[in-house]
């Protein structure tokens, strides 16, 4: 029954596919830019004509054994000068479609049809990686890849995206749309929690260091494990204001609790807090809090169930 059904399914996307390209219900717009730039410690500082704009990335810091380094995405820029990119893609067209669907009370194709456009926006991503690669940027102009190879991502380079293992942050999207002028040059807009619309939608950063890979951050503490004095450096100084400044929220239930205030306000001083699941326009997650492995909270940002949940959760606020 299982494999019937898949089947089907397959043969439906197929038949869509088909009908979408037939009769151009969709359309695909993107842009990409590159900048010159130097590593800061853990940050990554562009120079562009009209100024400096720094790039605040999150190193891991869980303990390794063998002595392995705690990565971070500034590790792939040379502090004496280097260029690294950025992207954001989407797919628009699909809300006529869509509302007709729902209207219909067809929800299997409305289903069907915006995850075609989920893979389409990857599928775009992907394309234009492949094209900085051999042409924008060229830095690997005689890449010759199969498909099998493209899959298993064995060319040079990465593209992290805001809001993924190693780039957890999803406040960076806002800097990254502004320099990619996304709204006018791809149609794509940010909504107050950072989500992409339309949500068929991906976004990041180009790296092109030969050992650039990709890792996740993981837990994540207000201090750096070991270290009991003041946390070097801005990123973890606003890190630390942004706790402070979402526990004040929740005390008083004033104000917007955002992605990043929500991730603050659960970090725990002892375990830390470990974050796991889709980092995507869905924007929802699973958070392991403390030192457990098993979930204590699902959260979908800017709903106000959460708002009360993390109320609950909250740790006090400091004096």
């Amino acid at each position: 029954m299982v494999a019937e059904t898949r089947t089907q399914v397959f043969a439906d996307a197929h038949a869509m596919l088909d009908r979408i390209l037939a009769e151009k219900w969709l359309t695909a717009r993107g842009v990409c830019g590159f900048w010159p730039c130097a590593r800061d410690q853990d940050d990554i500082t562009l120079h562009l004509d009209s100024g400096h704009v720094t790039l605040p990335f999150l190193r891991q810091q869980v303990q390794k054994s063998r002595d392995r380094a705690n990565m971070c995405l500034a590790d792939f820029i040379d502090p004496a000068g280097d260029w690294m990119g950025g992207f954001a893609v989407g797919i628009h067209g699909i809300d006529p479609h869509s509302e007709r669907f729902r209207a219909d009370k067809d929800d299997y194709s409305d289903i069907l049809l915006k995850a075609l456009a989920d893979r389409f926006a990857e599928a775009f991503a992907e394309r234009l990686h492949q094209h900085v690669r051999t042409d924008l940027w060229g830095y690997a102009p005689h890449e010759q890849l199969t498909n099998q190879a493209l899959i298993k991502e064995e060319y040079r380079g990465i593209r992290p995206a805001p809001g993924y293992p190693a780039c957890p942050d999803h406040s960076l999207k806002p800097i990254l749309f502004d320099l990619l002028d996304a709204p006018e040059n791809a149609g794509l807009t940010l909504t107050e929690n950072f989500a992409m619309w339309p949500t068929a939608a991906v976004s990041g950063f180009y790296f092109a260091h030969p050992e650039s890979e990709y890792f996740g951050v993981a837990r994540i503490r207000p201090h750096p494990p070991g270290d009991s004095a003041e946390p070097p450096g801005a990123q973890l100084a606003t890190r630390s204001t942004r706790e402070v400044r979402g526990r004040q929220l929740l005390a008083t239930g004033r104000g917007r609790i955002t992605p990043e205030i929500m991730m603050e306000i659960l970090c725990d001083h002892d375990g830390g807090i470990c974050m796991h699941g889709a980092f995507r326009t869905t924007a929802s997650f699973v958070c392991h809090v403390g030192r457990g492995a098993v979930p204590r909270l699902w959260m979908t940002w800017g709903a106000n169930p959460c708002e009360t949940a993390f109320r609950a959760m909250a740790p006090p606020l400091p004096p």
